[in-house]
């Protein structure tokens, strides 16, 4: 008889322990599943975190249905080019922009024309869509690298149709030189 309650016992147990095993299976399974998705999700987190960081401007002007975020200015000690890197957002219905000129001036007076324009994938025209911030990087040759601060940055512009010719001015903006 005793016999019979250990083997019944050990049948008992022996399920337990499968059915828990089996169950673990599943639980690690999910928190292997759940694991992979954080991970993902932290990528994700990540890249938004740099989206952020990019679209903060370190100067704004608004004019004309036009919001100009200038992101950065950086230097390339090499090539002896300054480039601003610009997002521009426009607030009224679709419409093509233009650039016309830039100028920068630095704090000893010394007066530079544009060079290179890029609005988007274009060189120095695109359209503008509604609340859209587009890229822009206008390039300015045969500057020093001793040049560290701009006193005034003029960028002028005009559209088609919604779009009065105007300029875009900034000023005191730092040279980051690498």
């Amino acid at each position: 008889m005793k016999n019979l309650a250990l083997i019944v016992i050990y049948i008992c147990l022996g399920y337990n322990v499968f059915a828990q095993n089996s169950y673990c299976d599943s639980v690690k399974k999910k928190n292997d599943q759940l694991s992979e998705r954080i991970k993902a999700l932290s990528k994700e987190n990540e890249y938004f975190r740099k989206s952020l960081n990019i679209l903060t401007p370190t100067k704004s002007v608004e004019q004309g249905g036009l919001t100009f975020n200038l992101i950065k200015c950086e230097g390339n000690i090499k090539e002896q080019t300054i480039t601003l890197t610009c997002f521009i957002i426009n607030h009224k219905a679709n419409s093509d922009f233009q650039f016309e000129k830039a100028n920068l001036t630095d704090i000893q007076g010394a007066n530079f024309l544009s060079y290179d324009f890029k609005i988007g994938n274009q060189d120095v025209r695109n359209t503008l869509f509604t609340d859209t911030p587009l890229a822009t990087k206008i390039t300015f040759k045969n500057v020093l690298p001793a040049t560290q601060m701009i006193k005034v940055i003029g960028l002028n512009y005009y559209g088609t149709g919604l779009f009065d010719k105007g300029v875009f001015i900034f000023n005191n903006i730092g040279v980051v030189w690498k």
